[in-house]
């Protein structure tokens, strides 16, 4: 159909659920630390947070970091 097949369909489904649930541990993580540091930046919370996204597993860089909490409005207003 449409010049994809079906395991393509479900694979881009299972891939888009695992994201999901990895970014769900992304924003737990980002909450708890904004507790103790409410003005932290995106720059600083990654660096501060790297070694805890490799220990679950969770691959996210900076700019995508920054991405994520500006869909959740995460991000700290000036």
């Amino acid at each position: 159909m449409f010049g994809v097949s079906r395991q393509a369909v479900y694979q881009k489904e299972n891939r888009y659920f695992k994201r999901r649930e990895d970014l769900e541990k992304v924003k737990s993580l980002v909450l708890n630390t904004r507790k103790e540091l409410p003005r932290l930046g995106t720059r600083k919370l990654y660096y501060l947070l790297s070694d805890k996204f490799d220990a679950i597993g969770v691959k996210i860089g900076r700019d995508g970091l920054h991405r994520y909490l500006r869909e959740e409005n995460l991000l700290i207003k000036p």
